[in-house]
């Protein structure tokens, strides 16, 4: 499964913005009667008018999450997620309204 992002503007955190509000989550506890699911996703962000020099993937990719779990009392569903970054120009964002 393929998800696109759309970023039209990048505001990418400094290192002096250490404060958050997120917690963080937590592992659910696992039992042995548990159903275990993992799914791995790809997605794709797609930087519409921003060139390769102008972004650092690193910083963008790290503010993302790179797995999150699911748990209800029979089934634990782990998605992860790697990122493939794409750089397009403003016919894109055009095609994508058509």
């Amino acid at each position: 499964m393929v998800i696109v992002f759309l970023l039209l503007l990048l505001v990418a955190p400094t290192s002096s913005q250490t404060k958050t509000d997120v917690s963080p989550v937590s592992e659910p506890t696992t039992s042995q009667d548990l159903l275990t699911i993992e799914r791995n996703w790809t997605l794709n962000v797609v930087l519409v008018d921003y060139r390769a020099d102008q972004v650092d993937e690193s910083v963008l990719i790290g503010t993302m999450p790179t797995s999150r779990v699911h748990q209800t009392e029979e089934v634990q569903i782990t998605y992860n997620f790697e990122y493939h970054v794409h750089y397009a120009n403003e016919s894109y964002r055009l095609a994508l309204r058509e």
